[in-house]
């Protein structure tokens, strides 16, 4: 059955408003079944909503687990590195690094200064 309506006759004349379903309520959709429309409208609406939330959950979720894994590597390499620098330490802890002695005023300064370069080497 369709919705009694008035005849636009030009003049503004608009539909019956008893008969004109409110936002949201397809035209033609008899009244009756207006509430479960919206009730099924509702529904839909909410469960899209859960499945965003739950999409945007996961999605920071995983943000979260790249960035720990970004901070464990990070906190692996510089483990390394202090490894590294540990082991070219002596085995007393002590680095292998040693002080420039001191040119005497009897020393020869050529040879002072090829063990002053050689010293530079070994210690980089």
């Amino acid at each position: 059955m369709m919705p009694k309506y008035k005849q636009n006759n030009g003049a503004g004349a608009e539909a019956d408003p008893s008969t004109q379903p409110p936002p949201g309520i397809p035209l033609g959709l008899p009244k009756d079944q207006w509430l479960p429309f919206l009730e099924m409208k509702m529904k839909l609406e909410f469960k899209a909503q859960k499945v965003k939330d739950e999409q945007e959950r996961d999605l920071e979720m995983e943000k979260l687990r790249l960035e720990n894994e970004e901070k464990a590597r990070q906190a692996e390499l510089r483990k390394l590195e202090l490894t590294k620098n540990s082991t070219q330490s002596s085995p007393e802890g002590k680095p292998k690094s040693m002080k420039v002695p001191r040119l005497q005023d009897d020393e020869d300064t050529d040879m002072y200064l090829r063990a002053f370069e050689l010293l530079a080497e070994t210690n980089g």
